[in-house]
């Protein structure tokens, strides 16, 4: 079986620190990679409100990963981030060649932000 496009979306709970933030992202980017992923694309859109609470917070922070994964290994993904209890939320959607090219024209018109910066 070939590898299927997928993005990724993680909300992380904005209430910890910036060095646990990055540590969560970086957690998840090591799982990706233990599973053979190709890490296409990362968007940090960093904090924002939240439409209503999840788990009592009222804000998140949101990575995007848009990657290229055998779809078996969509099951470990989804299991590692509902433990992880610092991930309010995620999302992983199934992208076909349209949304593979929506997303390339939409990235070229807007900015890429940057990750968030360790306070030291």
């Amino acid at each position: 079986m070939s590898k299927q496009h997928y993005e990724i979306i993680i909300i992380v709970d904005a209430s910890l620190p910036v060095e646990e933030i990055n540590g969560t992202i970086d957690t998840f980017k090591t799982l990706l990679s233990s599973l053979k992923a190709d890490i296409h694309v990362e968007e940090n859109w960093e904090t924002r409100e939240l439409a209503y609470p999840i788990k009592k917070k009222k804000h998140g922070y949101y990575y995007i990963i848009e990657t290229s994964i055998l779809p078996e290994h969509i099951t470990a993904i989804n299991t590692s981030t509902l433990q992880n209890t610092k991930i309010l939320r995620h999302l992983i959607v199934k992208l076909d060649k349209y949304g593979v090219a929506y997303n390339q024209t939409r990235r070229q018109k807007i900015p890429k932000p940057e990750r968030a910066a360790t306070s030291e």
